[in-house]
Protein backbone atom coordinates (compact mmCIF):
# COMPACT_ATOMS: atom_id res chain seq x y z
CA UNK A 1 0.00 0.00 0.00
CA UNK A 2 1.44 3.34 -0.50
CA UNK A 3 2.93 5.22 2.04
CA UNK A 4 1.22 7.76 4.17
CA UNK A 5 3.35 11.03 5.55
CA UNK A 6 1.22 12.99 8.26
CA UNK A 7 2.27 16.44 9.40
CA UNK A 8 1.02 19.19 12.09
CA UNK A 9 1.39 22.15 13.35
CA UNK A 10 4.15 23.76 10.87
CA UNK A 11 3.27 27.50 11.80
CA UNK A 12 5.23 28.97 8.75
CA UNK A 13 5.11 32.69 8.64
CA UNK A 14 6.42 35.74 10.30
CA UNK A 15 3.87 35.72 12.82
CA UNK A 16 5.49 32.78 14.44
CA UNK A 17 7.06 32.35 17.70
CA UNK A 18 7.91 28.87 17.09
CA UNK A 19 11.60 30.03 15.11
CA UNK A 20 9.72 30.00 11.82
CA UNK A 21 12.72 29.92 9.55
CA UNK A 22 13.95 26.88 10.99
CA UNK A 23 10.45 25.12 10.38
CA UNK A 24 10.50 25.84 7.11
CA UNK A 25 14.09 25.05 6.23
CA UNK A 26 13.68 21.22 7.82
CA UNK A 27 9.64 21.29 5.94
CA UNK A 28 11.24 22.26 2.60
CA UNK A 29 13.86 19.36 3.40
CA UNK A 30 11.18 17.08 4.76
CA UNK A 31 8.86 17.50 1.76
CA UNK A 32 12.12 16.58 -0.43
CA UNK A 33 12.07 13.19 1.20
CA UNK A 34 8.63 12.30 0.31
CA UNK A 35 8.53 8.96 -2.16
CA UNK A 36 6.53 9.74 -4.79
CA UNK A 37 3.13 8.17 -5.27
CA UNK A 38 2.59 8.25 -1.69
CA UNK A 39 -0.26 10.12 0.34
CA UNK A 40 0.99 13.53 2.45
CA UNK A 41 -1.82 14.72 4.87
CA UNK A 42 -1.19 18.49 7.09
CA UNK A 43 -3.46 18.51 9.89
CA UNK A 44 -4.31 21.98 10.30
CA UNK A 45 -1.97 25.16 11.01
CA UNK A 46 0.15 25.22 8.70
CA UNK A 47 1.00 28.62 8.40
CA UNK A 48 0.61 30.18 12.17
CA UNK A 49 -1.62 33.09 10.34
CA UNK A 50 -3.68 32.59 6.57
CA UNK A 51 -4.89 35.52 5.22
CA UNK A 52 -5.56 36.71 1.40
CA UNK A 53 -7.00 39.43 0.08
CA UNK A 54 -7.65 40.02 -3.92
CA UNK A 55 -5.17 38.05 -5.34
CA UNK A 56 -2.69 38.99 -2.79
CA UNK A 57 -1.29 36.51 -0.10
CA UNK A 58 -1.19 38.87 2.89
CA UNK A 59 0.11 36.10 5.28
CA UNK A 60 0.97 32.59 4.35
CA UNK A 61 3.47 31.30 1.83
CA UNK A 62 2.75 31.13 -1.77
CA UNK A 63 6.70 29.78 -2.36
CA UNK A 64 5.71 26.70 -0.09
CA UNK A 65 2.53 26.11 -1.45
CA UNK A 66 3.72 26.45 -5.02
CA UNK A 67 6.40 23.26 -3.47
CA UNK A 68 3.44 21.42 -2.92
CA UNK A 69 2.08 21.78 -6.33
CA UNK A 70 4.87 20.37 -7.58
CA UNK A 71 4.82 17.23 -5.52
CA UNK A 72 1.73 16.10 -6.77
CA UNK A 73 2.91 16.77 -9.85
CA UNK A 74 5.14 13.77 -8.99
CA UNK A 75 2.15 11.94 -8.33
CA UNK A 76 1.83 12.34 -4.23
CA UNK A 77 -1.65 13.18 -3.23
CA UNK A 78 -2.04 16.30 -0.62
CA UNK A 79 -4.81 16.92 1.58
CA UNK A 80 -4.71 19.73 4.03
CA UNK A 81 -6.82 20.03 6.83
CA UNK A 82 -7.27 23.58 8.32
CA UNK A 83 -6.43 24.17 11.92
CA UNK A 84 -7.49 27.16 14.31
CA UNK A 85 -4.60 29.65 13.15
CA UNK A 86 -5.25 28.91 9.16
CA UNK A 87 -8.99 28.16 9.30
CA UNK A 88 -9.87 30.05 6.04
CA UNK A 89 -7.35 28.51 3.65
CA UNK A 90 -9.33 26.24 1.79
CA UNK A 91 -10.51 27.94 -1.04
CA UNK A 92 -7.19 29.22 -2.00
CA UNK A 93 -5.16 25.51 -1.92
CA UNK A 94 -7.38 24.12 -3.72
CA UNK A 95 -5.93 26.01 -7.00
CA UNK A 96 -3.12 24.08 -6.39
CA UNK A 97 -4.74 21.11 -6.96
CA UNK A 98 -4.42 20.38 -3.22
CA UNK A 99 -7.12 18.79 -1.15
CA UNK A 100 -8.61 20.30 1.28
CA UNK A 101 -10.90 19.11 4.51
CA UNK A 102 -12.41 21.81 7.11
CA UNK A 103 -12.75 19.24 10.24
CA UNK A 104 -11.89 15.77 10.06
CA UNK A 105 -11.48 12.78 7.77
CA UNK A 106 -11.62 9.12 7.87
CA UNK A 107 -9.70 7.11 6.20
CA UNK A 108 -9.01 3.09 5.66
CA UNK A 109 -5.47 1.67 5.67
CA UNK A 110 -5.04 -1.87 5.91
CA UNK A 111 -8.47 -2.97 7.34
CA UNK A 112 -7.96 -0.29 9.82
CA UNK A 113 -10.29 2.83 10.07
CA UNK A 114 -8.15 6.00 10.93
CA UNK A 115 -9.93 9.66 12.58
CA UNK A 116 -7.95 12.24 11.36
CA UNK A 117 -8.66 16.06 12.40
CA UNK A 118 -6.35 19.08 13.38
CA UNK A 119 -7.70 18.13 16.77
CA UNK A 120 -8.81 21.77 18.43
CA UNK A 121 -12.81 20.77 18.62
CA UNK A 122 -12.28 18.06 20.72
CA UNK A 123 -9.50 19.04 23.16
CA UNK A 124 -9.99 18.66 26.37
CA UNK A 125 -8.82 21.77 27.86
CA UNK A 126 -9.36 25.27 28.48
CA UNK A 127 -12.73 26.13 28.01
CA UNK A 128 -11.74 30.29 27.07
CA UNK A 129 -9.11 29.17 24.64
CA UNK A 130 -12.41 26.65 23.31
CA UNK A 131 -14.07 29.64 22.58
CA UNK A 132 -11.61 31.53 21.04
CA UNK A 133 -10.92 28.50 18.52
CA UNK A 134 -14.12 28.38 18.02
CA UNK A 135 -14.65 32.49 16.94
CA UNK A 136 -11.93 32.05 14.71
CA UNK A 137 -13.72 29.93 12.11
CA UNK A 138 -16.88 32.31 12.34
CA UNK A 139 -17.21 34.33 9.70
CA UNK A 140 -17.34 37.67 11.68
CA UNK A 141 -13.67 37.16 12.26
CA UNK A 142 -13.03 36.40 8.63
CA UNK A 143 -14.62 39.82 8.16
CA UNK A 144 -12.68 41.68 10.92
CA UNK A 145 -9.58 40.36 9.66
CA UNK A 146 -9.89 42.08 6.43
CA UNK A 147 -10.69 45.50 7.71
CA UNK A 148 -8.01 45.75 10.47
CA UNK A 149 -4.60 47.23 9.06
CA UNK A 150 -2.30 44.71 8.16
CA UNK A 151 0.48 45.93 10.10
CA UNK A 152 -1.90 46.19 13.25
CA UNK A 153 -2.97 42.69 12.76
CA UNK A 154 0.26 41.61 12.54
CA UNK A 155 0.54 42.51 15.91
CA UNK A 156 -2.19 41.27 17.29
CA UNK A 157 -1.80 37.67 15.70
CA UNK A 158 1.90 37.84 16.64
CA UNK A 159 0.82 38.30 20.31
CA UNK A 160 -1.43 35.81 20.58
CA UNK A 161 0.57 33.34 18.82
CA UNK A 162 3.03 33.64 21.68
CA UNK A 163 1.08 32.87 24.15
CA UNK A 164 -0.97 29.97 22.89
CA UNK A 165 0.63 26.98 24.31
CA UNK A 166 -0.33 23.27 24.74
CA UNK A 167 1.91 22.27 27.73
CA UNK A 168 2.55 18.34 27.91
CA UNK A 169 -0.24 16.88 30.59
CA UNK A 170 -0.24 13.75 32.30
CA UNK A 171 -2.90 12.64 30.57
CA UNK A 172 -3.34 13.19 26.73
CA UNK A 173 -5.98 15.94 26.07
CA UNK A 174 -7.64 12.99 23.16
CA UNK A 175 -8.00 10.83 25.58
CA UNK A 176 -11.35 10.52 26.79
CA UNK A 177 -12.46 11.08 23.04
CA UNK A 178 -10.54 8.11 21.87
CA UNK A 179 -12.19 5.98 24.57
CA UNK A 180 -15.62 7.44 23.30
CA UNK A 181 -15.81 6.99 19.73
CA UNK A 182 -15.51 3.65 17.55
CA UNK A 183 -12.09 4.15 15.31
CA UNK A 184 -9.34 1.75 15.47
CA UNK A 185 -6.81 4.68 15.04
CA UNK A 186 -6.72 8.48 16.00
CA UNK A 187 -4.38 10.86 14.97
CA UNK A 188 -4.62 14.44 15.84
CA UNK A 189 -2.61 17.52 15.55
CA UNK A 190 -2.96 21.09 17.89
CA UNK A 191 -1.31 19.20 21.22
CA UNK A 192 2.09 19.94 20.54
CA UNK A 193 3.23 17.35 22.31
CA UNK A 194 4.43 13.96 20.77
CA UNK A 195 2.34 10.67 21.62
CA UNK A 196 1.69 7.17 20.88
CA UNK A 197 -0.16 4.96 23.23
CA UNK A 198 -2.90 2.92 23.57
CA UNK A 199 -6.62 3.67 24.42
CA UNK A 200 -8.95 1.07 25.25
CA UNK A 201 -7.52 -1.46 22.41
CA UNK A 202 -7.45 1.61 19.84
CA UNK A 203 -4.08 3.64 18.94
CA UNK A 204 -4.09 7.34 19.91
CA UNK A 205 -1.14 9.53 18.19
CA UNK A 206 -0.22 12.58 18.43
CA UNK A 207 2.23 14.00 15.95
CA UNK A 208 3.54 16.85 18.32
CA UNK A 209 4.19 20.52 16.34
CA UNK A 210 6.76 20.41 13.33
CA UNK A 211 7.87 23.64 14.14
CA UNK A 212 9.91 23.35 17.34
CA UNK A 213 10.16 18.88 16.84
CA UNK A 214 10.78 18.47 13.41
CA UNK A 215 8.69 15.25 13.85
CA UNK A 216 5.54 13.61 11.79
CA UNK A 217 4.26 10.02 11.64
CA UNK A 218 4.97 8.06 8.46
CA UNK A 219 2.49 5.07 8.20
CA UNK A 220 3.97 1.93 6.03
CA UNK A 221 3.41 -1.73 5.84
CA UNK A 222 0.99 -2.03 8.64
CA UNK A 223 3.65 0.27 10.77
CA UNK A 224 3.01 3.45 12.34
CA UNK A 225 6.19 5.43 13.01
CA UNK A 226 7.01 8.38 14.68
CA UNK A 227 9.67 10.10 13.03
CA UNK A 228 12.07 12.54 13.88
CA UNK A 229 13.92 14.13 10.99
CA UNK A 230 15.01 10.95 9.16
CA UNK A 231 14.86 9.02 12.31
CA UNK A 232 12.47 6.79 14.15
CA UNK A 233 11.40 7.66 17.26
CA UNK A 234 9.07 5.14 18.00
CA UNK A 235 6.62 3.09 16.15
CA UNK A 236 3.65 0.77 16.55
CA UNK A 237 2.59 -2.37 14.54
CA UNK A 238 -1.19 -1.91 14.02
Amino acid sequence: MNTIYIVSDVHLGATSSLDPKNAKRNFISFLKSIEPESKLIILGDLFDFFLKKGNKVIFGERDILLLLKKLTQRGVKITIFSGNHDFWIGNFIKSFGIDFVRFNKTIRYSGKILFLSHGDLYFNGSKFISFINLLSKSFLFYLITRIIPEDILFSIIKFASARERNPKRRVNPYYEFCEKNRYDIFILGHYHTTDIIRCGGKILVTPGDFATKNTYIKIKDNFLYLMRGNVVADKIQF
